[in-house]
């Protein structure tokens, strides 16, 4: 019997740990996560430099070019991201 803080797993030869992932499961779920946080990041780091206002706002409205290559660089996020799913 494994326990878990709060939870008792019961495992034998014909059952299978519940939080056992998959390899292919583990690099899907690296790849999701930076696919979805890397442009996110990206606006706010764009919000927060201190040239915002001359780049990304006209008249006061922000312009679209904030939005613009949110997804440019993400490669080499995800290569990094990957080896550690081992």
């Amino acid at each position: 019997m494994h326990t878990i803080p709060g939870i008792e797993l019961f495992s034998n030869a014909k059952t299978k740990n519940l939080y056992t992932l998959t390899q292919q499961q583990k690099y899907t779920k690296a790849f999701t996560v930076d696919f979805l946080v890397y442009p996110l990041d990206t606006i706010k780091t764009r919000v927060q430099s201190p040239d915002y206002r001359r780049f990304y706002t006209t008249n006061g409205a922000i312009n679209r070019s904030l939005f613009r290559g949110l997804y440019q660089g993400i490669g080499s996020v995800i290569l990094a991201t990957l080896p550690s799913c081992i």
